[in-house]
């Protein structure tokens, strides 16, 4: 055969192959952001639903468990949830949760009609009278609007923010925020809720009816999923990434498609590639829940390992990784900077992405109870491209993964240099 023709051949199906992988990294991605995963939050279980997805992935593929026919590491939580219809009427018109307000997590409930209250820098004094034992009984029946966007004095805006939280413990509070919605999760509920609303939407308003109510769950069962490909020799490498998000707020679903089903699809891409393999070192799969929590799937893990931490040679942590126009960031480079240059020597080498940032030491996923206690782990997301973070609009549909593939490939580059 013509040589030439031979390369164009093998060209081909390299493409091919590669394309594939990304084909089914969408799907991944599709199948954690659809809806029936209740954006795999406290709400209608879903983070059960994506812990038992990942299982049977790591079954079909066959990865090795931990503990007998099991993949689930179980663990306890709180969170403060929303599992019910929200309702908030401003001069009659119904307002849509997630796009035209958000509520605090930490939000409590509040159902009926109320009057508005309005604060902002001009008469915050007058209305902090208001609030001796005397008077405090006045505001029976009104909800508070606070407008910190009328100044910038950091010493007003300090007590603006007090006022939120304290008075949540008294009336509902509004709360203007002119800028992007982002939602969360909370280990903790006030008495009212605390609704994030654009000063807009509440022009020549003088009362809301509101129909809010909070479930606080105390005692949550969710899980790790740990698997494992043995390797020749008895070091570890770990490839974590979380894959629980913000779960349901009513009836708006967040689903946390660049965060983090985009970790967990390179995650299963990886675990996929490296199944049918032997490498040097043991590869130990790591999908961590409710790291939207405050990190508390990895926390346990450490409190809680299913080997000696001290035969770790690495973790690799993978969360946000659905753009990379410009690049990625790795968190820890700083603190490793032998294996942060081989990184980037590889990249270099092979072109694969366009930019490697080295940042520090950051309390920001998975990998830093790892780093607390002197494992060496890097944090890596990727930059540009779309900017859907914590909110409705964080969908599979409009993640482009543009440089998955070449991440994908550094990866497994990187992991062999151990």
């Amino acid at each position: 055969m013509n040589p030439f023709k031979l390369i164009l051949i093998v060209l081909a199906f390299l493409s091919v192959s590669i394309h594939a992988q990304r084909d089914e990294a969408s799907e991944i991605l599709n199948d954690l952001c659809a809806d029936d995963m209740y954006g795999r939050g406290y709400v209608k279980f879903g983070h059960i639903k994506a812990a038992k997805y990942i299982q049977e992935y790591y079954k079909k593929i066959n990865l090795k468990s931990f503990k007998k026919n099991t993949y689930l590491q179980p663990f306890n939580i709180k969170a403060n949830t929303f599992p019910n219809d929200l309702e908030i009427s401003i001069n009659g018109k119904v307002v849509i949760e997630g796009e035209d307000y958000m509520l605090d997590p930490a939000s409590g409930s509040a159902n009926g009609d109320f009057k508005l209250e309005i604060v902002d820098s001009k008469s915050i004094s007058n209305f902090i009278s208001k609030l001796s034992y005397s008077k405090i009984t006045n505001l029976k029946g009104s909800a508070i609007v606070l407008n910190s966007s009328t100044t910038s004095n950091v010493d007003t805006l300090k007590i603006f923010n007090d006022l939120k939280i304290g008075l949540s413990q008294l009336y509902p509070v509004f709360w203007i925020n002119n800028d992007k919605f982002t939602w969360s999760v909370s280990k903790e509920a006030s008495e009212f809720p605390i609704i994030e609303i654009r000063d807009s939407m509440l022009q020549n308003a003088d009362s809301v009816s509101l129909k809010i109510n909070n479930l606080f769950l105390n005692d949550i069962t969710t899980h790790n999923v740990i698997g494992k490909v043995n390797g020749k020799k008895n070091k570890t490498i770990i490839i974590s990434a979380h894959y629980d998000h913000l779960g349901m707020m009513g009836e708006a679903i967040f689903p946390g498609a660049n965060d983090n089903a985009s970790g967990i699809a390179m995650l299963l891409s990886l675990a996929k590639y490296y199944s049918n393999k032997t490498p040097k070192y043991n590869l130990v799969f790591m999908a961590f829940g409710a790291e939207e929590a405050g990190i508390l799937g990895s926390k346990y893990y450490v409190e809680h390992p299913y080997f000696n931490l001290d035969e770790i040679k690495f973790v690799v942590n993978l969360d946000i990784l659905g753009t990379g126009d410009e690049g990625i960031t790795v968190v820890n480079g700083v603190q490793h900077k032998k294996q942060f240059k081989e990184l980037s020597k590889i990249n270099k080498e092979n072109n694969y992405l366009s930019k490697i940032k080295i940042r520090g030491r950051a309390a920001n996923s998975d990998h830093y109870w790892f780093s607390q206690l002197g494992v060496p782990a890097f944090f890596i997301y990727t930059m540009g491209g779309i900017k859907a973070y914590h909110d409705v609009y964080d969908r599979s549909s409009t993640l482009p993964l543009t440089e998955f593939d070449d991440l994908y490939q550094l990866l497994i580059d990187f992991v062999a240099t151990f």
